[in-house]
């Protein structure tokens, strides 16, 4: 089981919180690893930084990236075109594994030859792993795992799969032009072209999801972040037209365009022209009946006119909307969102026992789960 594993992990700007991450890596029971840190050019003292954290560990490789465009995505690209694991596992530079993680990945992937990549159970924290019981998502559900990417209700995220190093290759890593929902594109992509993923629905949670008040990208509205998330729509519709998807899966995504019409109108002040690019964009892509595009053209309106002023109007403007637009347009009660995402409480107060062990977390002992 000595397969030497490659840890992904992007970063910018958050040192101190990079080091509790690559401790979490030291205190690994499984010791065959390596972890490359690629920096987004961070600052000069936050460079320096770095280099100290990461010059303590020889397993630890630290680049740094200067070139613009900025972003993950390049930044986990880089990272895997320099890993040398015939297993990667990609982690954000906030996040923490579990000292169980490696070994049970390692163990579960090697038995598995036919899998291309493996699923595990992540569990969200704030200041400490295990002060909550909140799955990241759930991964189980009546609806396939592509229509959940589809409707934006994604099973995993970016730290959930250990991938053959060849199989994320072959589908040629993260797409590049993503800043917001690269991860979801990816494992939609390797779901499409025909990955064999396997789901370890019922292993111990193995990573936790930091959810402080850390400002991230995706958390403060800005012209950046709203160009990102329709080029993540876009890009997402170009995925499904290049031949990798059917014409159900194409319709289904046209629900996106909705959803962030919604998002623009509830989150964005100054909405006008960021609701313009976005209609014109699904009106290329989609060509809509006169019928469809009055509809999104008068919720768009009044939601600019009324959304600070009249809220009790808007509601019903929306209901009335959702009542005329067709059903591919609403929210289906099989949809897994993710508020009730949490483990059963003897489980989790399992969990949190065995968190318990040692401060420094490295004496849990592995539990492998089984996959359903």
């Amino acid at each position: 089981m000595d397969r030497l594993v490659s840890v992904l992990i992007p970063h910018y700007e958050r040192a101190a919180l990079l080091a509790e991450t690559l401790q979490s890596l030291v205190s690994q029971s499984y010791l065959n690893w390596e972890a490359i840190v690629v920096d987004d050019a961070s600052t000069g003292d936050v460079w320096d930084e770095l280099k100290q954290i990461t010059g303590r560990e020889s397993r630890i490789r630290l680049f740094r990236r200067a070139e613009e465009p900025k972003g993950p995505s390049k930044c986990r690209n880089q990272a895997l075109e320099n890993a040398r694991g015939e297993f990667v596992v990609f982690l954000d530079s906030d996040d923490l594994l579990a000292p169980w993680c490696l070994e049970n990945r390692v163990r579960q992937l090697s038995s598995s030859a036919d899998v291309d990549f493996a699923v595990f159970p992540a569990i969200v924290f704030r200041s400490r792993p295990g002060d909550q019981n909140a799955l990241w998502n759930s991964l189980d559900s009546n609806l396939s795992d592509v229509d959940r990417f589809l409707r934006g209700t994604p099973p995993w995220c970016i730290s959930s799969p250990m991938w053959r190093i060849e199989s994320l290759q072959r589908i040629g890593g993260l797409n590049e032009k993503l800043r917001y929902g690269e991860d979801a594109e990816l494992h939609l992509r390797a779901l499409l072209v025909g990955l064999n993923g396997r789901k370890f629905y019922n292993a111990v949670p193995d990573v936790f999801i930091r959810r402080d008040a850390t400002k991230r990208f995706a958390s403060v509205i800005s012209d950046d972040l709203l160009d990102a998330k329709r080029t993540y729509i876009r890009e997402g519709f170009h995925l499904l037209q290049s031949g990798h998807g059917d014409q159900r899966q194409v319709v289904a995504w046209e629900r996106r365009y909705f959803e962030e019409l919604e998002f623009l109108i509830y989150n964005v002040r100054d909405n006008r022209q960021p609701i313009q690019q976005l209609l014109d964009e699904w009106m290329e892509n989609y060509r809509p009946s006169a019928a469809i595009r009055w509809l999104f053209r008068a919720y768009g309106v009044i939601g600019r006119l009324t959304c600070k002023r009249a809220y009790v109007l808007l509601r019903a403007t929306r209901r009335i909307v959702l009542g005329l637009l067709p059903l591919r347009f609403r929210t289906s009660p099989d949809d897994c969102g993710f508020e009730n995402a949490a483990l059963p409480p003897k489980q989790f107060e399992a969990l949190q026992r065995r968190l318990g062990k040692s401060k420094s977390l490295s004496e849990v002992e592995p539990d492998c789960g089984n996959d359903s």
